[in-house]
C-alpha cells in the first residue's frame, strides 16, 4: 500500500513540473528530435521573428487524440530545435469544454466572453501562454501554446504596425 501512495504521488508531482503544451510537448523543452520520433511532421515554412527564424510543421492530426481537431501546427526555434509554440484548431462547438479543462490547469490572466461576439481566454504558466480564441463566425477556434516572450513580441509588432496603419489612414484625409 505504501508503494502504491508513493508511486501515485510521484505520478503527480511528474505531472505538476511538466510544463504547458498538448500531447506531452513542452513549450521551451521539447525538442524536434523527439517529437519527429513520435510523430509524422512535415515542414510548411520558415518564419522570423527579431531576428530568430522558427520552422513550422505540420503534423496529422489524425494522430492526436482530441475530438473536434482540425489541424495542428507546431514552430520550432530553427538554431537550437526547441519547441515554442503550438496551434491547434478544433471545433468551436468544444470552447465551454475545453475552456473549463484549461482553468483548471493554468492560472487565468484574461477572458472575453459575450454572447454573439469573439470569445477568448488567456492563461499562463512557467513563461507560457495559452490562448483560447473563437471568432463568433467561424466553426473552428484556435488554441495556442506559446513562449510568453515571442507571444509579448508579437502583440508589441502587431500593435505597431496598427499604429502605423492609423497614421496612413489620417495621412491621406
Amino acid at each position: 500500500m505504501r508503494l502504491y501512495l508513493m508511486l501515485c504521488l510521484f505520478g503527480y508531482s511528474l505531472a505538476v513540473l511538466a510544463g504547458p503544451g498538448p500531447f506531452g510537448m513542452e513549450i521551451d523543452k521539447s525538442k524536434f528530435s523527439d517529437i519527429n520520433k513520435q510523430y509524422v511532421l512535415s515542414f510548411t515554412h520558415d518564419v522570423d521573428v527579431e531576428k530568430t527564424t522558427y520552422s513550422s510543421y505540420r503534423l496529422d492530426s489524425k494522430n492526436l487524440k482530441l475530438k473536434g481537431l482540425h489541424n495542428s501546427t507546431l514552430y520550432f526555434e530553427k538554431k537550437s530545435g526547441t519547441l515554442k509554440c503550438v496551434v491547434l484548431d478544433i471545433d468551436t462547438r468544444r470552447y465551454t469544454e475545453i475552456e473549463a479543462a484549461l482553468n483548471k490547469k493554468y492560472r487565468a490572466i484574461d477572458e472575453k466572453n459575450i454572447p454573439l461576439k469573439d470569445k477568448y481566454a488567456i492563461f499562463e504558466q512557467e513563461g507560457t501562454i495559452i490562448k483560447l480564441d473563437a471568432p463568433v463566425l467561424s466553426n473552428q477556434m484556435r488554441l495556442i501554446y506559446i513562449n510568453k516572450i515571442i507571444y509579448n513580441t508579437l502583440r508589441q509588432q502587431k500593435a505597431e504596425a496598427s499604429k502605423q496603419e492609423q497614421q496612413d489612414d489620417t495621412s491621406v484625409l
